[in-house]
């Protein structure tokens, strides 16, 4: 996983690779979310390279959940955690954040946005910036 830069799609990343991580983390989706993100503890140095990757990548996408705006009027976490994390259908999600189907496209686009930057800019933190980049 060190060898070559993997540049993903954010939109793409979301919804098909994010459990891979999540997953080979050792993690639960659960404890991605903000709610949980101070009981976080990173793996100890001695376990596997891979392993204490996927786990600060994982930590990194909590962090980026943690910092989208989550307002009534930016419900971009809330739909993070519903659409991505809980997996509910979009009719779900547009229930429990009060919007319509076009005002939910919206919102969850810049959702992505936000997660985009703030996962980047929490990957260069941890130094994984030559490991992992998400584009929209």
């Amino acid at each position: 996983m060190t060898e070559k830069k993997l540049v993903i799609r954010t939109e793409h990343f979301l919804k098909y690779e994010l459990n891979t991580f999540i997953d080979c983390a050792g993690r639960k989706r659960e404890e991605v979310k903000p709610a949980n993100l101070k009981n976080y503890v990173f793996l100890p140095s001695n376990y596997p390279e891979s392993l204490i990757i996927y786990d600060r990548v994982t930590y990194c996408i909590a962090k980026a959940i943690s910092e989208v705006e989550n307002l009534p009027q930016k419900p971009y976490q809330s739909i993070l955690i519903y659409y991505y994390l809980d997996k509910l259908y979009v009719y779900e999600v547009q229930k429990k954040i009060g919007y319509s189907n076009s005002r939910f496209r919206v919102f969850k686009r810049r959702a992505i946005d936000e997660f985009t930057h703030y996962f980047n800019f929490y990957v260069e933190k941890e130094g994984l910036s030559s490991i992992i980049e998400l584009v929209n």
